[in-house]
């Protein structure tokens, strides 16, 4: 009878251990409550960033002026908290009358019953900004800094890629002065454009062969001696053959000068916001050729270039890839697709993965303006909790 008139004090110890369990595991939510916000949030700013940059292209291909929001710092309170409660109640039942009232009870009943529980609660406030004022006009139209460029070029970015985006001219020295291309698609002078899209392609050739160099003030371009051969080499091809005008030649003194081949390829860089407007516009001056000019305007460049610098619409010829980002405006779909590429021997083509890569360097651009969130102003700042 003592043994089980010391049941109920189990039951006790075991909701303690219970209530205790679930303590413990209420506490251990911490870290996966972090792990899953933190992916969480990294998977929305990169998503909404991607979003972001292609609405203002989309933007910008429709004259509409571009408008761009910083995300500030992202707070999350997190709240865990586990409650529980119980009663037990112990019954015995007695033999009663004659001779069973000399026996002992004969049974005993014990009831219990408790709840237990658990929460977890999450309080997230987020910060942004419209960027404007006079720190973020002036990296918006200042033109890039060249060691941006050459950086890029240093770990082994596709030069053709890096002329067509960033450079607005680009400059070879001749004997007496400098020949001058200029990175516009003018319906008045095509051939010019033409010719730059000639060079880049040619700096593409002499990049593969490690014969193009950035020179140490990372100001320009020095060919190697076997570079010079190579591209007298491709020019026999129509494609990489550029035509002579006086229109893009400039006399210097030799004074001023350099005329020796170390003179090296000087460049011009755009602003981030002339990059946006390059990127969003091009492919539609660029189809306009083509459908006007044909072999005749293709022909006369390499093959790596016979594109635009950026197609943000679907090509509804052709078999595209899952986009990276796609969003709707104005009732115009707009896409960063790539075409694919069945045959496993060409997948890794660098044409075939041209559009996301040339997003991916202007979302790279788009870092080196943004501002520091911790200088945002604070007045200007939108919270949402």
């Amino acid at each position: 009878m003592t043994n089980r008139s010391r049941q109920p004090l189990g039951y006790i110890k075991s909701g303690v251990v219970a209530l205790g369990l679930i303590a413990v595991t209420v506490g251990c939510q911490g870290p996966r409550a972090l792990q899953g916000s933190f992916i969480g949030y990294s998977a929305a700013y990169a998503e909404i960033s991607n979003e972001q940059m292609l609405l203002n292209l989309a933007r910008s291909a429709n004259s509409h002026p571009v408008y761009f929001l910083q995300m500030g710092p992202i707070n999350s309170t997190f709240q865990f908290g586990a409650n529980g409660g119980g009663n037990i109640g112990q019954a015995r039942t007695r033999a009663s009358g004659g001779a069973a009232a000399q026996m002992p009870g004969l049974t005993d009943t014990v009831n219990f019953g408790g709840q237990l529980g658990a929460t977890v609660g999450e309080q997230p406030s987020f910060n942004f900004t419209p960027l404007n004022g006079s720190s973020f006009a002036a990296a918006v139209f200042n033109p890039i800094d060249p060691k941006i460029f050459f950086n890029l070029y240093d770990q082994g970015w596709p030069v053709d890629q890096l002329l067509r985006t960033m450079v607005s001219t680009l400059s070879i020295p001749e004997k007496g002065g400098l020949r001058t291309f200029m990175n516009v698609l003018d319906l008045e002078r095509p051939q010019n454009y033409r010719n730059f899209l000639t060079i880049a392609g040619i700096a593409r050739e002499l990049q593969k062969r490690h014969l193009l160099f950035s020179s140490t003030n990372h100001t320009g371009f020095v060919v190697a001696e076997a570079g010079y051969k190579l591209m007298e080499e491709l020019q026999k091809d129509e494609a990489f053959r550029y035509e002579s005008d006086p229109n893009d030649f400039t006399p210097l003194d030799s004074a001023t000068l350099g005329i020796s081949k170390a003179a090296g390829i000087s460049l011009g860089l755009r602003t981030f916001q002339g990059v946006i407007t390059a990127l969003a516009n091009e492919s539609e001056a660029f189809d306009y050729f083509v459908a006007e000019e044909g072999d005749k305007f293709l022909g006369q460049i390499p093959t790596a270039e016979r594109r635009p610098i950026l197609r943000i619409t679907p090509d509804k010829t052709r078999k595209m890839e899952p986009p990276v980002v796609s969003i709707t405006y104005r009732g115009q779909h707009y896409v960063i697709a790539d075409v694919i590429v069945d045959n496993p021997a060409t997948k890794w083509v660098e044409v075939d993965r041209w559009n996301r890569q040339v997003f991916d360097l202007l979302n790279l651009l788009y870092v080196q303006i943004a501002l520091d969130p911790s200088k945002l102003p604070v007045q200007q700042l939108i919270q949402i909790h």
